[in-house]
């Protein structure tokens, strides 16, 4: 299916309408579970940019307060506390990148993806290549080209589609802040147009 940047844009701007706290995570999760907690920790109250090409991006950098974790993902929630989870995406991204991969050269195909050898990247999809699992941290290979790539230990069985994310772990020895950038944050409803 095809969906218009209208439409994208629809769907980006209705769930950042939702999505009104931000929070931190020390590993990818479908349902908000690995969310820190205690200490100098509370979740953020945020505002969203409307939509454009099917993607929004936060209203100014937001910052957080946290223990000493080793933060990885930003989660998206209705309220301060309890409420409903919406999703997450990884720290350090630039926002996603819509890719397919095939089995035959266990290559991944994504345009000027701009990973470099040794960056860890996260993929995202309902139709994932086999071979990867959502949410996993894999290794960019040596000598990725301009809109391919390899990852280190994969081996790919069957072809699929995704999004790709670079992944920038920030690791906290005491409590600190945990700015999120508001240029490179987004919700994305880019993975909706398939």
């Amino acid at each position: 299916m095809y969906l218009v940047d209208a439409a994208l844009n629809a769907a980006v701007d209705a769930i950042a309408g939702l999505a009104d706290y931000l929070s931190v995570h020390t590993a990818f999760s479908t349902t908000g579970t690995s969310e820190d907690s205690g200490g100098s920790y509370a979740r953020e109250a945020t505002a969203w940019n409307a939509g454009a090409s099917g993607e929004a991006t936060l209203n100014g950098n937001v910052d957080i307060g946290v223990n000493a974790i080793t933060a990885k993902y930003v989660g998206y929630w209705s309220a301060v506390s309890a409420g409903t989870f919406y999703g997450m995406f990884p720290i350090g991204s630039a926002g996603i990148k819509r890719g397919y991969a095939t089995a035959v050269d266990e290559t991944f195909y994504v345009e000027a993806h701009g990973f470099l050898a040794g960056d860890i990247v996260v993929f995202f999809g309902d139709d994932l290549p086999t071979g990867i699992t959502q949410g996993t941290e894999y290794t960019v290979s040596t000598g990725p080209a301009t809109d391919s790539f390899l990852c280190d230990g994969v081996t790919l069985t069957d072809d699929g589609n995704f999004v790709v994310s670079k992944l920038v772990a920030e690791t906290f020895g005491s409590p600190g802040t945990l700015r999120v950038n508001g240029t490179t944050s987004k919700i994305s409803a880019l993975g909706l147009r398939v």
